[in-house]
C-alpha cells in the first residue's frame, strides 16, 4: 500500500510541534481555554457512514486474504483447478460488492457534508477515508488481474488436461441415453473438445451449469450476456467433469451481478437443447481485448474533450484575472486621487474650525468682560474635565499652528493684560513653560513674579484652550492679577526660535516630559542634543534649565545629555519622594546620576540653601502639575535637575 497511498513518518514534526506549543504555554505567551462541558454529538449519517466503511474495510481484508490464498494455490504444483477456479469466482464477487460499497460509501460521505459544516477537519477525514479504501480496493484488482495474466498459460494447460477425461465420460453418457443422434454418429471422445480436428466442435451436456458474468456500464441495468457465458465444473451421471472459467473483469466501478441459471431438463429427443458450444478461450481473450480496446478509445476521447473544456476554462480564467488586475490598479488610482482630495479637505476644515473657534472665544471673551464689569456676580472657572485630552501627542505630525516669521513681528500685547506696576519697563518674555499642561507651574510663577512676564507652550488644542480660558476667568475674578502670563498653542520642538530672540530667556521648564520608551521614538524626546543647542540659542548666559521626572531611564537619559553639551553644566541635582498624605514631594538622600558627586544634593538643609538662592524651587515640592500629582499618589521617585547655560566662548 506504500507505492499506491504516499506516505512517510511524521512523528518528529509532531513532537517538535507539541513542544514548541509547550514551550509557549509555559512562558504565558498563549493560554489554553477550557473545554466545554457538552460536546455535540455525531449526526446519523456521521455515525452510518462511519459503521459502513469499518464493515468495508473488515470486507476488503478478508478479500485480501482470499487474494492471498490464491496466490498460495497457484504456487503448488499439484493444485486442484477446480478450487483455484471456485477461489477465482468468489474473488470477482467480492470485488463487485466492493465496488458496490464504496459507491454507496461515497453517497453517504457526502450526506455528511450537512451535518459537519462547520468541522472541516470532519470532512477532510472522512473525505480520507473514501480515498484510502478506493486505493485500496485498486490495488485489490490490480494485484487480481496480474496474477490472471501472469498464471494464464497454467491454468489454460491444466483446462486442457481435465476437460477431455470429462468429455469421455459424456460421450458414454450420451451414447447410452437412447438417443439415435448420438449413437449413430459414434461420438468419439477426442472429438467432443480439441479446437485442432476440423468440423468439430466442443460440445458440453445440458445438465453443465452456466454462469454469466456481466458488467455494465453505470446506468445500465445487468444483463445475461451468451457471449461471456463459461464452462463451471458440474457433476454428471456421478463423475465430476472440471474446466477452468476464465471471467472477464469489466467496469469495476460500477455494479455487477453474477447469475446462475438452474439446471433445466428437456426431452432426450431434441439435441440442440442438450449441446452448448464452448468457446476457446484464445477467442473469448480476443474478445475481451477488443473490448477493453474500445473502452481505451471512448475514454481517451473523453479525455481529449474534457482536456479542451479545461483548456477553454484556464483562458476564460486568465481573461477574468487580467479584468480584475486592470480593475485593481483603476481602484488604486481613484482610492489615491480620493485620499488627495479629501486631505485638501479636512486641512480646510480644519483652518476653519479654528479661525471660527478663535472668534467665538474672543467674542464670547468680550461678552463675559462686559457683563461681569457690569454686574458684581462671581466668576466661574473652567471645569477640567470638559477640556481632556490624550496625553501623547505626535510632534512630528503637520498640526495647524499659527507662528510668526521672526520673533519681532509677534504681537504680545493682546496675550498680555495692562500692567500694574510702575517700574515695570520689561515687555519681553523671561520665563517659559515647555509642555506646560494645565497651567499648574504658570499660575504659581504669575503670582511669585507678577513683574516677569511667563508663557506656556502646549501642543493640545482642547488643554491650550482650558489654560487660556481659565487665565481669563482669573483676571476678571482678580483684577489686578494674573496680567503676566500667558498660553500659547505651537510646537516648541519646531517654532521656538520663531517667538523668541537669542538669549531672551531666563528660565527654561521641562516638567515630566513624555519618556518614550521606545529605541526608535527617542528623537521626539524633548531633550536631546539637537534641540539643545536651540535652547542654548534662545536661553541667556546664565540662565536656569530645570528638568523633572518620575521615570529613572529618562532621568539618566537628560542628564548624559546636558553634561555632555558643552554650553550647559549641571548645577543641582535631587531626589524626592511621596509624602505621607500623597499631596507634596519631601526631598530624599538617595541619588543615583551619572554627575559629579558635588552636584548631588545630599542633605535637606543643602536644598534649603539652594531654595533661599532660588526661590523657584520650592515650587517643585508642592507638585504644582497634574502629572507631580499622579506620580505622587502612585508612589513615583521624582528627579529634579537643574543645568546653567555657560558663557559664550569667545572667538579668536
Amino acid at each position: 500500500m506504500t507505492a499506491i497511498i504516499g506516505a512517510f513518518d511524521r512523528t518528529g514534526e509532531f513532537r517538535a510541534c507539541a513542544r514548541s506549543y509547550q514551550q509557549r504555554v509555559v512562558s504565558g505567551r498563549i493560554h489554553i481555554k477550557p473545554r466545554k462541558a457538552t460536546r455535540r454529538g455525531l449526526g446519523a449519517a456521521t455515525t452510518t457512514f462511519l459503521e459502513a466503511a469499518k464493515h468495508l474495510s473488515t470486507d476488503l481484508q478478508l478479500t485480501h486474504t482470499k487474494l492471498r490464498k490464491l496466490f498460495i494455490l497457484l504456487e503448488e504444483p499439484h493444485a486442484d483447478i477446480s478450487s483455484i477456479s471456485k477461489l477465482v469466482d468468489v474473488i470477482q464477487c467480492d470485488i463487485v460488492d466492493l465496488n458496490k460499497s464504496v459507491v454507496s460509501l461515497k453517497a453517504l460521505e457526502i450526506e455528511t457534508h450537512g451535518e459537519l459544516t462547520f468541522r472541516s477537519q470532519s470532512l477532510k477525514h472522512n473525505g480520507l477515508i473514501v480515498s484510502g479504501i478506493e486505493c485500496r480496493l485498486a490495488y485489490l484488482v490490480s494485484r487480481f488481474q496480474k496474477t490472471l495474466e501472469n498464471n494464464k498459460e497454467r491454468i489454460f494447460n491444466k483446462s486442457e488436461s481435465a476437460i477431455p477425461s470429462a468429455t469421455s465420460s459424456l460421450s458414454a453418457t450420451l451414447a447410452s441415453s437412447g438417443n439415435p443422434d448420438w449413437q449413430t454418429n459414434g461420438c468419439d471422445s477426442t472429438n467432443l473438445y480439441h479446437p485442432s480436428l476440423s468440423g468439430v466442435s466442443p460440445i458440453q451436456p445440458e445438465p453443465m451449469t452456466r454462469i454469466t458474468l456481466d458488467f455494465p456500464t453505470s446506468g445500465s441495468s445487468p444483463k445475461y450476456s451468451a457471449t461471456e457465458s463459461v464452462a463451471r465444473p458440474s457433476f454428471v451421471s456421478g463423475t465430476q467433469s472440471s474446466g477452468f472459467a476464465s471471467y472477464p473483469i469489466h467496469h469495476l466501478s460500477s455494479s455487477g451481478t453474477f447469475n446462475s441459471p438452474a439446471q433445466t431438463s428437456a426431452a432426450p429427443n431434441d439435441s440442440t437443447e442438450q449441446t452448448q458450444l464452448l468457446l476457446p478461450l484464445a477467442d473469448q481473450e480476443v474478445r475481451q481485448r477488443d473490448a477493453n480496446l474500445k473502452r481505451v478509445e471512448s475514454t481517451i476521447i473523453q479525455l481529449g474533450e474534457i482536456y479542451q473544456q479545461f483548456s477553454t476554462l484556464v483562458q476564460e480564467q486568465g481573461d477574468m484575472v487580467m479584468r480584475i488586475d486592470s480593475n485593481t490598479e483603476e481602484t488604486e488610482l481613484n482610492i489615491g486621487s480620493a485620499h488627495e482630495h479629501l486631505l485638501v479637505y479636512l486641512r480646510g476644515v480644519t483652518a476653519r474650525r479654528a479661525f471660527m473657534v478663535k472668534m467665538t472665544k474672543r467674542r464670547g471673551s468680550d461678552d463675559n468682560s462686559n457683563t461681569i464689569q457690569s454686574t458684581d456676580t462671581s466668576v466661574q472657572l473652567p471645569v477640567k474635565r470638559y477640556y481632556r485630552q490624550r496625553a501623547h501627542c505626535n510632534p512630528w505630525s503637520d498640526h495647524t499652528l499659527d507662528y510668526p516669521v521672526r520673533p519681532d513681528m509677534f504681537d504680545w500685547e493682546h496675550l498680555f493684560g495692562p500692567t500694574t506696576h510702575a517700574d515695570h519697563t520689561d515687555s519681553l518674555v523671561r520665563y517659559v513653560d515647555v509642555g506646560c499642561g494645565y497651567g499648574g507651574l504658570l499660575f504659581k510663577l504669575a503670582l511669585q513674579f507678577p513683574e516677569i512676564r511667563s508663557v506656556g507652550l502646549e501642543i493640545r488644542l482642547k488643554v491650550c484652550d482650558f489654560v487660556q480660558e481659565k487665565i481669563r476667568a482669573l483676571r476678571l475674578k482678580h483684577p489686578g492679577q494674573y496680567q503676566n502670563i500667558a498660553c500659547l498653542r505651537t510646537n516648541a520642538m519646531k517654532f521656538l526660535p520663531n517667538f523668541f530672540l537669542k538669549g531672551q530667556l531666563q528660565k527654561m521648564f521641562f516638567l515630566y516630559p513624555d519618556p518614550h520608551f521606545k529605541r526608535m521614538k527617542h528623537k521626539w524626546r524633548i531633550i536631546s542634543p539637537t534641540l539643545l543647542d536651540v535652547y542654548a540659542y534662545v536661553l541667556a548666559p546664565g540662565g536656569s534649565l530645570y528638568c523633572t521626572t518620575d521615570v529613572p531611564e529618562l532621568a539618566n537619559w537628560m542628564t548624559t545629555c546636558l553634561s555632555n553639551h558643552p554650553l550647559f553644566t549641571v548645577r543641582w541635582c535631587a531626589q524626592f519622594s511621596p509624602s505621607s498624605d500623597g499631596k507634596a514631594l519631601s526631598f530624599s538622600e538617595h541619588c543615583e546620576l551619572p554627575v559629579d558627586p558635588t552636584c548631588v544634593v545630599d542633605s535637606e538643609a543643602g536644598f534649603d540653601g539652594i531654595v533661599r538662592i532660588d526661590p523657584v524651587l520650592k515650587f517643585f515640592q508642592e507638585c504644582p502639575t497634574d502629572e507631580s500629582l499622579k506620580a505622587t499618589r502612585e508612589g513615583r521617585t521624582t528627579t529634579l535637575i537643574v543645568c546653567q547655560r555657560r558663557e559664550n566662548p569667545a572667538f579668536p
